[in-house]
């Protein structure tokens, strides 16, 4: 896999590479352009003189699709990181498109890799390589457009798909948990988060909602397809402000506010609203799922957004 600094190319979003290709021998070799390189989503294009290959750039390249080109010792590529979606196009014609579902995993930089036959002369080479925003692009990635900032517990990137507005638990485990930019929300406060928690299918699962992380007044809105629970605190004993029970459904839209002195919880179209008090604390947001045995679906949140406040 094509390894990148991951604390440069972590935010890479919305960009294109360009890149001419020379020296291409018919006796095997090809030259490959890698796109978000440093996130979960690594995927790249591999050229050889007579076909292009869409790779998966995991621990082990796998070729997603391949097109047969007009042979020739020079060729010219093109990438579009954009989101959920990458695009490949190979001389203007030959192009590929990622499914959403696989590139929204991921934000990242770009690596480039040159390989030759046993029996080659000599290498290809890149003539050129250019990278540039996209037109209209954001200045600064936002927090569900990617994997960049979300970290677990221990400070590493956490069992999850994020982006696209969406954070979706993955693993074997029993519990994921996922904050934004831990170390770097203390200062955040007067902002709203707002999510549809999913695929709350079956008893023993839960979904919960962190505002105002790590403070005093930190507040988890906990949610099963049957129940709500709201809890103050920090740590592993917070205290219990409301437990009521619901009538029962897979998904559910949680708003929560954080002002200075209150923080507000809305649940559905009216079916919870309430106002816990708070004494100035600030923090920032995070995500926990729980599932009692491993054979279970994980729930998941999507149409994520935040507003307001100190939100990057």
């Amino acid at each position: 896999m094509p390894q990148g600094r991951r604390d440069l190319h972590e935010n890479w979003d919305h960009y294109t590479v360009g890149a001419g290709l020379t020296g291409l021998p018919t006796d095997g070799g090809s030259a490959t352009v890698f796109a978000r390189v440093g996130g979960d989503a690594t995927v790249g294009v591999r050229v050889s003189r007579g076909t292009a290959q869409l790779v998966d750039g995991g621990a082990r390249v796998r070729v997603l699709a391949e097109r047969a080109l007009t042979p020739g010792p020079s060729h010219e590529v093109g990438l579009t990181v954009d989101g959920a979606r990458t695009e490949v196009v190979v001389d203007g014609t030959v192009r590929f498109t990622l499914p959403d579902s696989h590139g929204a995993r991921g934000t990242g930089g770009i690596a480039l890799a040159l390989s030759r036959g046993a029996g080659a002369a000599s290498w290809p080479a890149f003539r050129h390589v250019r990278t540039a925003p996209l037109p209209g692009a954001p200045a600064a990635s936002r927090p569900f457009d990617g994997p960049a900032g979300w970290r677990d517990g221990d400070g590493r990137r956490p069992q999850a798909v994020i982006g696209a507005g969406t954070v979706q638990p993955v693993g074997a485990g029993g519990w994921v948990y996922a904050g934004y930019r831990p170390g770097g929300g203390e200062g955040w406060s007067g902002y709203t988060l707002r999510t549809r928690l999913t695929g709350l299918v079956e008893d023993g699962l839960h979904s919960s909602v962190v505002v105002r992380r790590g403070a005093a007044d930190q507040l988890t809105v906990r949610l099963s397809r049957g129940w709500v629970t709201l809890l103050a605190g920090p740590g592993d004993h917070p205290r219990t402000v409301l437990s009521r029970r619901l009538p029962e459904a897979t998904d559910r839209d949680v708003t929560v506010t954080a002002d200075a002195r209150v923080t507000r919880v809305s649940v559905g179209a009216g079916l919870v609203r309430a106002s816990v008090p708070a004494s100035g604390g600030t923090g920032g947001i995070g995500f926990g799922v729980y599932r009692q045995s491993p054979l279970q679906p994980w729930p998941g949140f999507a149409d994520c957004a935040l507003h307001g406040g100190r939100t990057a």
